[in-house]
C-alpha cells in the first residue's frame, strides 16, 4: 500500500486521506521526552479540511508517511546502534548518503535518524524513499543551528551506541559495521573516523586522511583531530557532558567548532578521543576556489577563538595558551612569506571569534 497517496498520508485505519486535504491533531505523545517525533501509535486523527493544508499539516503528513511506511517494513525491535543524520534544503546529496548507508552491511538491530532542520526543499520525500529500505524515523527540528538538530538527534535516538555522519557524506561499505565494532570494544570512548575527499576537484577542507591510528593527549592537536561527518560515541558520553552546543556550529551566531568544542569537552572529562583510520566516508562537500577556501579558513578559525574564549571564561586558559602560540606562528610565516597574506589573515580571523563569543556569552548553550 502506498502510505503516501495523493501527496497525504494515511490514518490510522490505512485508509489514504482524500486529495491529501486534511491536517493532524495531537493528543498525548506515546513517546516520552520525544516531542519533536510522531511515531505510528502516538494516535493522530485525521480533521477534514477544504481550505487546503498549512505548512505543518503538510510537513506532519510527510512525517507520518515515514514513520508508518518504516513500522510496517521493519519489525518494532530496540536498536543496538543509531546512525545520526542531520540536514537541511540538500535533498539530492541526502539522497546519495542514505543511498551509500543502504547499499552497505549493517546490523539487523540499528536505525537511521535523519533530522530535518526546517528544510524548504524535498528531503521529506527523499527520506520516504528509503524508509522501505532502512528502518528510518524523520525527526523535525525547525529551529535553525547545526548544534540544534544535533541534539534533536540525540534525543530521538534509541540506541545505545551512536553514530553520526553528515548529509554530503557516502559511508563505506561497512562503515556502520565498523562503528559498532569499535564502540562495543569501548563504549565510553569518543571515536573519530577518516574523511576523505569524495571529488578530487574539491578543496581539501573538513577532511582528514591520516592511516594511522591516533589518540588526543595534548591541547595543541584538538583543531582538527576529528569532525562531524563521522564520529561515533556511546550514549554514556552525552550522559556524561551534554549534548552539543547550541551557539556554535553552522546556523548559529558561531557558525562552526560545535564538533571541536563536543570533543574538548569529552577530553577533559577524561573520556578517550581516538582516531580511528578504518572508519571510512567521503565528504562531497563541492567547494572549490580560491575565496571559498579563505572564506573558510576564516569561519573556522573564528570557531576556534570563540571556543577558547568560552572556556577561558571557565577558568580553562589551556585554549587560550594554543591559540596563542598558534598567533604567533601565524605572524612569523606573514613576515617569511608576505605574499600568502590573504591566507594568513584569514586564519588571524580567531581574534574576531574571541569578541564574537563575549557578544553571545549570556546566550543558553543547550
Amino acid at each position: 500500500q502506498d502510505f503516501a497517496a495523493a501527496g497525504g498520508a494515511t490514518g490510522r485505519t490505512g485508509r489514504p486521506t482524500r486529495g491529501g486535504c486534511c491536517s493532524w491533531e495531537e493528543p498525548t505523545p506515546s513517546v516520552p521526552n520525544r516531542p519533536c517525533v510522531w511515531p505510528v501509535d502516538s494516535g493522530w486523527k485525521c480533521v477534514k479540511r477544504f481550505d487546503g493544508r498549512s505548512a505543518m499539516a503538510r510537513w506532519r503528513d510527510a512525517h507520518l508517511a515515514v514513520e508508518m511506511r518504516a513500522h510496517y517494513a521493519f519489525p518494532m525491535r530496540e536498536p543496538e546502534i543509531s546512525v545520526l543524520i542531520c540536514t537541511r534544503n540538500r535533498a539530492d546529496k541526502l539522497r546519495l548518503t542514505l543511498a551509500s548507508i543502504h547499499a552497505g552491511r549493517h546490523p539487523d538491530a540499528f536505525e537511521v535518524i535523519v533530522v530535518d532542520n526546517g528544510s524548504t526543499d524535498d528531503t521529506s520525500a527523499v527520506a520516504l524513499e528509503f524508509s522501505a529500505g532502512l528502518p528510518l524515523r524523520l525527526v523535525a527540528e525547525p529551529r535553525p543551528g547545526l548544534s540544534r538538530a544535533r541534539n534533536a538527534a540525540l534525543a530521538a535516538a534509541r540506541g545505545q551506541l551512536l553514530l553520526m555522519t553528515d548529509d554530503d557524506c557516502l559511508v563505506a561499505p561497512d562503515w556502520v559495521e565498523k562503528g559498532m565494532s569499535l564502540l562495543k570494544a569501548d563504549p565510553h570512548r569518543l571515536v573519530g573516523g577518516r574523511v576523505e575527499l569524495h571529488d578530487s576537484r574539491d578543496l581539501p577542507l573538513a577532511i582528514k586522511t591520516d592511516v594511522d591510528r591516533q589518540q588526543l593527549t595534548h591541547v595543541g592537536a584538538v583543531w582538527g583531530f576529528l569532525h562531524g561527518a563521522n564520529m561515533a560515541f556511546g550514549r554514556s558520553v552525552v550522559d556524561r557532558i551534554g549534548g552539543f552546543d547550541i551557539r556554535f556550529g553552522a546556523g548559529s551566531a558561531l557558525r562552526s567548532a560545535e564538533d571541536t568544542d563536543f570533543l574538548y569537552r569529552a577530553w577533559r572529562a577524561n573520556i578517550p578521543v581516538t582516531y580511528e583510520p578504518e572508519l571510512l566516508v567521503h565528504h562531497d562537500h563541492g567547494r572549490r576556489g580560491q575565496d571559498v577556501w579563505l572564506k573558510e579558513v576564516a569561519q573556522h578559525a573564528s570557531g576556534f577563538g570563540a571556543m577558547a574564549m568560552k572556556h577561558a571564561m571557565m577558568g580553562d586558559r589551556a585554549l587560550f595558551q594554543a591559540l596563542y602560540w598558534d598567533m604567533r606562528s601565524t605572524l612569523r610565516r606573514c613576515r617569511e612569506h608576505p605574499s600568502e597574506w590573504r591566507r594568513i589573515r584569514a586564519k588571524l580571523s580567531a581574534l574576531s571569534g574571541l569578541r564574537e563569543f563575549w557578544a553571545v556569552r549570556k546566550l543558553p548553550d543547550t
